[in-house]
């Protein structure tokens, strides 16, 4: 079942195909890029209510603002774009998100 965001309209590239399986994911084994295995980076799953909790606190952290206002405020080379250090810095100590509500693994 893809997943869906506000109003019920599926999020950009969570579409399902025929058979249940999502863009990217084939049959055991395969990775879609000339049927060999090993081929394609795997996607981690979040579970649906961590990104829902995860989308609230974005959401609280914009009013007022604007999301390049934020993001710019954690930005501390000044680059123009958040590099990995200063993305996790403004997830766990911006929107104060637990390693328990999301791990390390997942923030990329």
């Amino acid at each position: 079942r893809p997943r869906t965001g506000t109003g019920g309209r599926p999020l950009p590239g969570n579409k399902v195909r025929k058979g249940g399986a999502k863009k990217g994911q084939g049959s055991a084994g395969k990775s879609g890029k000339g049927g060999k295995p090993g081929g394609a980076k795997r996607r981690l799953e979040m579970d649906e209510a961590v990104a829902k909790k995860i989308q609230s606190k974005l959401k609280a952290a914009c009013y007022g603002t604007t999301p390049q206002v934020l993001f710019s405020r954690w930005d501390r080379d000044g680059g123009g774009t958040l590099d990995h250090a200063e993305f996790k810095r403004m997830v766990r100590v911006g929107l104060k998100i637990t390693p328990q509500d999301l791990p390390d693994k997942l923030i990329k």
